[in-house]
């Protein structure tokens, strides 16, 4: 078995600064984190980027991903927001923490 670090989950409000505290908590490199990509079904903002900042995914494809039970958590908004399980699951095999 692979040796795995922890999971830790940032949550709060949209807006609140998740983002921003994950960023620094990478930028400062004290402790060996690896950011985990989300999905959402909102449009990107324009500093963000497919595949490093989301996962941008149609309605239609967040509902196939529902209904495989192939979500870790969602959350339906005026955006859909998840971690999808084979994310999560392909990027921790490495000893350190997903933020």
């Amino acid at each position: 078995m692979t040796d795995q670090g922890p999971l830790i989950i940032v949550s709060g409000p949209s807006g609140v600064g998740k983002t921003t505290v994950v960023e620094e908590l990478l930028k400062r490199g004290s402790v060996p984190l690896r950011r985990a990509i989300t999905a959402t079904t909102r449009a990107p903002r324009a500093t963000e980027t497919e595949e490093t900042s989301y996962h941008f995914w149609s309605r239609e494809a967040f509902q196939k991903a529902i209904d495989a039970d192939q979500l870790l958590e969602w959350e339906p908004s005026s955006g859909w927001t998840t971690t999808a399980h084979p994310a999560v699951k392909s990027t921790r095999t490495a000893p350190r923490a997903e933020v």
